[in-house]
């Protein structure tokens, strides 16, 4: 079987027919690709998105909760972690 493959926006649109209230949006869905936390295929200037991946990726971050760092505490952080 051929995955479902669709760029951001098509993605996104996809989502909207099936849920017109959603809050996903194209920002957060590129944010995901752009960062490596959800696998992508670029072709072009393009992402290309498994649908089956994103959704099974978005469907166990329901019970995640990304801790909670002040700015001023990941601006520490970041400048630990700086090369010298």
């Amino acid at each position: 079987m051929l995955p479902k493959m669709r760029t951001i926006k098509e993605a996104v649109a996809e989502f909207r027919s099936a849920d017109p209230a959603t809050a996903i949006t194209e920002t957060y869905l590129r944010r995901l690709v752009v960062t490596g936390q959800v696998p992508h295929v670029k072709a072009g200037n393009k992402y290309l998105i498994n649908m089956d991946v994103l959704s099974h990726f978005l469907e166990g971050q329901e019970n995640k909760k990304a801790p909670h760092h002040s700015r001023r505490a990941l601006s520490a952080r970041l400048l630990c972690e700086a090369p010298a």
